[in-house]
C-alpha cells in the first residue's frame, strides 16, 4: 500500500522548488531473517543451526568443517527466504533548480535533489518486534537517513562545465561498542568539461572524487571487503574520465 503527496511550484522561469511525501507499507513481506539476527539470538533461531551430528555421513563427508569433528561443530546455517512480517518507510523527496537568463558570460544554473528517510522499520515474524534501520546498521545493512545530488552548471557556446556533489549522510555503524562506532557522511565531488562545437559531436573530460577522499571507515563484516562499506561508498580514489559521443 504506497500513498503520495506533493507541491510543486515555479514562481518564474528562473526558478523550481518542489517537495514529496511518500509512504509506503509492504504486508506479510518474504526474505531472509539476516545471518547476523541468527547468531544474534542463538535460543531463538537453535532450528536454523545445522550441526555435523545431524547430517547424514554422506552429507558430512562432503564439508570440511565436518571432518574429524565433533557432533556439535556448526556444519552451517539455514538462512533461506521465509515469511516475514510487514515493512514501514516513509519520507520526502525534495527538489529545487534554478537557471539564470542567457547573458555575456554564458548561462548558469543549480540543480538539487534529495532525499529524507523518516521511518524505515519491519518485522522478522508475523506480529514480532519492529526493527530501525533508519541511520542505523542492522541486519547486514544501514539505511542513510539523508542523501543528496547537487550540480553546478555553466554553458556558453560551444562549452559547457558541471561541478557535481554526491552526499549520503552518517549513520551507527554495525559494532556500536567499538571506538569510531559512527560512519562518517559519504561527500564526493566530480567535474566535467564538455566541447560540442561539431554537430552530433560531444567530448567530455571530466574528474570523479575530485578531492581524493577515502570512504569512510566502517567496522562492518557481513561482506568480503572490510574496512569500509562498499555499499555506502565507492574505494576508487581521484580517476580521470574522458568520452567521445557522436550522434547522427
Amino acid at each position: 500500500k504506497a500513498w503520495t503527496i506533493g507541491i510543486l511550484v515555479q514562481p518564474n522561469q528562473q526558478w523550481t522548488l518542489g517537495v514529496d511525501y511518500w509512504d509506503y507499507k509492504v504486508e506479510s513481506s518474504i526474505g531472509a531473517i539476516g545471518e547476523s539476527v541468527i547468531f544474534g539470538d542463538p535460543t531463538k533461531y537453535a532450528a536454523n543451526f545445522v550441526r555435523c551430528g545431524m547430517l547424514t555421513p554422506e552429507e558430512a563427508s562432503n564439508l570440511a568443517v565436518c571432518k574429524d569433528a565433533s557432533p556439535n561443530t556448526l556444519a552451517y546455517i539455514v538462512n533461506t527466504t521465509v515469511n516475514l512480517g510487514d515493512y514501514k518507510t516513509s519520507g520526502l523527496d525534495l527538489q529545487a533548480a534554478w537557471q539564470s537568463a542567457v547573458g555575456d558570460w554564458g548561462q548558469f544554473s543549480v540543480n538539487y535533489r534529495g532525499t529524507y528517510v523518516m521511518t524505515y522499520e519491519y518485522q522478522l515474524e508475523q506480529g514480532g518486534q519492529f526493527f530501525d534501520n533508519n541511520g542505523n546498521y542492522f541486519n547486514g545493512a544501514p539505511v542513510a537517513r539523508y542523501r543528496q545530488v547537487m550540480s553546478f552548471g555553466w554553458q556558453k557556446a560551444a562549452w559547457s562545465t558541471v561541478l557535481i556533489n554526491r552526499y549520503t549522510s552518517s549513520y551507527m555503524d554495525q559494532n556500536k561498542a567499538d571506538q569510531g562506532n559512527v560512519v562518517a557522511g559519504n561527500n564526493v565531488w566530480d567535474l566535467s568539461v564538455t566541447w560540442a562545437g561539431v554537430k552530433g559531436l560531444a567530448i567530455t573530460g571530466g574528474i570523479t572524487n575530485l578531492f581524493d577522499r577515502d570512504p569512510p571507515f566502517s567496522n562492518q563484516d557481513d561482506g568480503f571487503q572490510v574496512g569500509y562499506d562498499f555499499r555506502y561508498a565507492n574505494p576508487i580514489g581521484r580517476a580521470f574520465l574522458l568520452r567521445a559521443t557522436y550522434s547522427y
